[in-house]
């Protein structure tokens, strides 16, 4: 008879404790690099730093006026030109703050006010520079033309034209004597704003004028024949 082989015997009890086994893995923990840590503080403190400044800069808004609209120098003022709008200004920065509004609207625009742009108190006057039976003209003049390069709303001033430049005068009499000329024309006129287009020699002058004077001095420093000289220079 065969013999069949024999299954091999598992130990058990102590001998199966005692066997050989693999030991555990131990998986070792990193720990955070200094220059990440430090880059990771720094992040944090500077997010509270403008976080704390954005907080600041909001509850030191103010309420000042704007401008609403484009508004021509001499302008009597409306609510519908003028607006209430926050910021934050700045240390120097001229303001009209808006709990002064009832008193700007009336007053005229000393200058041609631009819609968006912060009201300035410069920018606006009690006085009408436009009066009653005048009109509002815009003349360009030579830089030798003109008396000052800072010329402003409410200056006065005489528009001249020179005797040389007016139709008639200078002709030679034909006799050995010298040319008679003529007196210049004189008209009175009260600046009301002044315009230097980049791309132009010219200085853009805004006066009134009397109404009846108007088309005269537009006819008159079309053809280059006007200068202004300012009161009192």
């Amino acid at each position: 008879m065969t013999k069949l082989p024999t299954a091999p015997t598992i130990p058990s009890g102590p001998a199966q404790l005692n066997a050989p086994h693999n030991p555990p893995r131990v998986v070792a923990q990193r720990r955070p690099r200094g220059k990440a840590l430090a880059l990771g503080v720094t992040v944090i403190i500077l997010g509270a730093l403008v976080g704390g400044w954005v907080l600041i800069g909001f509850l030191n808004l103010t309420d000042v006026v704007a401008v609403a609209a484009d508004v021509p120098a001499g302008t009597q003022l409306t609510q519908d030109h003028l607006t209430v709008v926050q910021v934050n200004p700045a240390p120097g920065l001229d303001i009209v703050e808006a709990s002064t509004m009832d008193t700007i609207i009336g007053q005229y625009a000393a200058v041609t006010l631009v819609s968006g742009s912060l009201l300035v108190p410069a920018q606006i006057t009690a006085d009408q520079l436009v009066g009653v039976g005048q009109s509002q003209i815009s003349i360009g003049l030579k830089a030798e033309r003109v008396p000052s390069a800072d010329l402003k709303p409410g200056d006065k001033i005489t528009v001249v034209a020179t005797p040389e430049d007016l139709p008639g005068t200078g002709e030679d009499p034909g006799n050995g004597q010298a040319p008679t000329l003529a007196p210049p024309l004189k008209w009175n006129a009260v600046v009301t704003g002044t315009s230097h287009p980049e791309k132009s020699t010219l200085t853009i002058v805004f006066l009134a004028v009397a109404e009846t004077d108007a088309p005269t001095i537009v006819a008159l420093a079309a053809e280059g024949s006007i200068s202004l000289v300012l009161a009192g220079a």
